[in-house]
């Protein structure tokens, strides 16, 4: 039996960063069995296009030169009425969806900032808490909202099944995404280093578009008060393992806060660029009594954290997403 198409449309650089490509890569790892996954991508880093051929039937790349009419174009020259498009990317605005409704495909898209109108057959958001009416939509837009449509990848879907304990705190997870253009993971460092007597160890997690690796190996190689092993470029079973053999995370209110929620662990989470929630402790740039939110965590109460999380990511979105592309057909 012939396969539905969908088409995956998101890009990643070092300014962009890598979570949209990351978050359309786990949802198409979810459906690759069910349907045909296409990618399509402006002009791809190394490392993704590796990635992407890894799960996808095919990828598709859209030169960095064209503009953004003459890729609308290229897409609705490639694709046909019927097939399905999933947009992720804060520059797939009103037009460029109804550019792709006009050539009658099916649009959905993955959206975190709520920013425009929406004229797409779906949105997917995995935001806890949202109500369809934070979005202005058409009426026919449906809502695919919350944690039962988590964005994880198999490893984490697994781990979010599994029970986990946790006793002491001693081995800290540190991971600012796939590229960190301020740095963020190093000014980090500095302050754990400041308090070894609460901190014995750090897992720093470098994404593949990170440019400081070399700084940050040269701080970790120099500092004697903890010790710090950098990882950079992880599957997402080895990063499922670090985070296993770690006691507590601190990352952005990104999609990492998710794969760490879905693992299990007590979490110090803020935003570091403008598209992430505003919440947890504030900005990361400016940001720098980790000691104080350190020290108001205490083992005793790890497990409860994690008993919490397990209540509301469950493994279950696989599932849900299959049925949801399957309505579409």
């Amino acid at each position: 039996m012939k396969k539905n198409k969908i088409f995956f449309r998101a890009d990643g650089h070092a300014q962009m960063g890598l979570g949209h490509v990351f978050r359309s890569l786990a949802l198409v790892q979810m459906l690759k069995d069910h349907f045909e996954c296409h990618f399509i991508i402006r002009t791809p880093l190394p490392i993704l296009e590796k990635q992407i051929l890894k799960v996808c039937h095919s990828m598709i790349k859209i030169d960095d030169l064209k503009s953004h009419e003459e890729e609308i174009k290229e897409i609705c020259t490639t694709l046909q009425s019927g097939d399905i498009i999933v947009l992720d990317g804060y520059h797939f605005k009103t037009n460029y969806q109804q550019a792709l409704k006009n050539k009658g495909l099916i649009v959905l898209c993955i959206d975190d900032i709520k920013a425009y109108h929406f004229v797409a057959d779906g949105i997917i958001n995995h935001a806890p808490g949202l109500l369809p009416e934070v979005y202005s939509k058409e009426s026919y837009t449906k809502t695919f909202l919350g944690l039962e449509y988590s964005l994880l990848r198999p490893p984490f879907l697994a781990a979010a099944k599994m029970d986990r304990q946790i006793t002491s705190l001693n081995n800290v997870f540190v991971c600012f995404g796939g590229a960190d253009h301020t740095n963020i993971s190093l000014k980090c460092l500095q302050y754990l280093s400041s308090i070894p007597e609460l901190i014995k160890e750090v897992n720093v997690v470098l994404g593949g578009a990170n440019s400081y690796k070399i700084t940050i190996e040269k701080f970790a190689k120099k500092e004697k008060r903890i010790y710090i092993n950098t990882h950079q470029n992880l599957s997402a079973t080895q990063m499922v393992h670090l985070m296993q053999a770690s006691d507590l995370a601190i990352v952005p209110a990104s999609s990492i806060l998710y794969e760490v929620a879905s693992v299990g662990m007590p979490v110090i989470s803020g935003y570091y660029v403008d598209n992430q929630v505003n919440e947890g402790i504030g900005n990361f740039n400016t940001f720098s009594n980790y000691k104080e939110k350190i020290e108001i965590l205490s083992p005793l109460n790890f497990n409860d954290i994690i008993k919490r999380q397990r209540q509301y990511l469950r493994g279950n979105s696989k599932n849900n997403f299959i049925n949801l592309f399957n309505s579409l057909k």
